[in-house]
């Protein structure tokens, strides 16, 4: 089962019945949680592992401590570390997220975020292109800006860059996220990821899947954008011709 409650650490003591009550259920699940709570509160891991959760989805967000505060969150990067190594040591894995092209990254973020990924040994992640969707606070202000690239609403849909980013080209961010995907879910780092951890089978099988369909999926997106691109160019090229 999968959790799609956006974080089950908001209410702490809500969740913490609810795992002990999942217990007895015999059911293996993942769920969201944020990486402040998950870093201290250990009677938390240990009930989500007994009541059988095999990993937790965290927003990591970003490598950056200045992007972190600039939208708000609490979190630390010098805790990221901690975190995935908690997780782990209660039996589950970790995927971080990350959102790349906001107004503090530039085109080293991705080399610094796949450094960090290494150093903290986290198990699998998930990546976006932040998306400005229509109707937010973020939309209202990049419009303003004059940094809305379209309004054609099927490309948001976070594989697509649809505003302009501060400090790199629509290019360099739209590559840069198509790299880290590619260096992250190749096989010699998947097969990494699955063998160098003492996990139990369910949690080895769960993290497998999760790396070889996201793998998948960014091999697909990546992929049918790179197809649009180059038949928008091949129109171009046979109209100047």
């Amino acid at each position: 089962m999968f959790f799609y409650d956006s974080s089950l650490t908001i209410d702490a003591k809500y969740t913490k019945e609810l795992f002990k009550r999942l217990k007895e259920l015999n059911k293996n699940f993942a769920c969201f949680g944020n990486a402040n709570v998950l870093a201290r509160d250990e009677e938390l891991l240990k009930l989500a592992y007994d009541a059988g959760c095999v990993a937790w989805a965290v927003g990591f967000e970003s490598v950056l401590q200045s992007t972190l505060s600039s939208i708000g969150k609490r979190n630390r990067v010098d805790d990221y570390e901690k975190v995935v190594k908690k997780v782990n040591e209660y039996g589950m894995a970790l995927i971080a997220s990350f959102v790349f092209g906001f107004d503090n990254d530039t085109e080293n973020v991705f080399n610094e975020t796949l450094n960090a990924l290494y150093k903290w040994n986290v198990d699998s992640i998930g990546v976006n292109i932040l998306t400005p969707f229509p109707g937010t606070p973020l939309f209202r202000q990049l419009d303003n800006e004059g940094r809305i690239l379209t309004k054609n609403w099927s490309k948001y849909d976070l594989y697509h860059v649809v505003h302009l980013p501060k400090r790199m080209t629509p290019e360099k961010l739209y590559n840069g996220v198509k790299m880290l995907a590619e260096n992250f879910f190749s096989f010699s780092n998947i097969l990494k990821k699955i063998f160098g951890k003492k996990f139990d089978f369910i949690t080895r099988a769960s993290l497998s899947y999760h790396l070889f369909t996201s793998r998948a999926v960014y091999k697909a997106v990546f992929k049918e954008k790179e197809e649009i691109v180059s038949k928008e160019n091949l129109c171009k090229a046979i109209i100047r011709i």
